[in-house]
């Protein structure tokens, strides 16, 4: 039995082989290869418990503003709102819930992600400490 491929879809695959040769053809060189971070931080009140508003001198503006103060980080706004912040490939952004997220760059190894991480978590809690709030 056979059937019409269409060409549209890609190349017809009939075997195992055919299925793990089209992957193969699409990936990047090991040399190439990268790995990143995403880290999603729900912010609280320290002595409450609740959860900030974006708005306020306590709020997700004022961490993302606090940490946008560090040279390597711009702005992004929306309707004259800071959103997020920017470096290149590497971005810390507000969540639908209220979380504060960092998107890292994307490193050649574990130990590039882990610091890259490390320094963003140093950041944070330096910034949540001063305002009074936990994540």
């Amino acid at each position: 039995m056979t059937t019409d491929h269409d060409e549209s879809l890609g190349p017809e695959l009939r075997s195992t082989e055919d299925l793990e040769g089209y992957f193969i053809s699409g990936s990047k060189p090991r040399e190439h290869w990268k790995v990143g971070v995403e880290y999603e931080n729900p912010v609280l009140d320290a002595k409450t418990g609740q959860s900030v508003a974006y708005e306020g001198d306590r709020g997700i503006a004022a961490i993302l503003a606090s940490l946008g103060e560090q040279d390597r980080w711009e702005d992004v706004r929306e309707n004259g709102r800071l959103m997020a912040l920017r470096d290149g490939t590497a971005s810390i952004t507000l969540e639908p819930g209220g979380q504060v997220e960092m998107s890292g760059a994307p490193q050649a190894s574990l130990h590039g992600a882990r610091s890259e991480l490390e320094s963003h978590m140093d950041a944070l809690a330096a910034v949540c400490k001063a305002l009074g709030l936990r994540f």
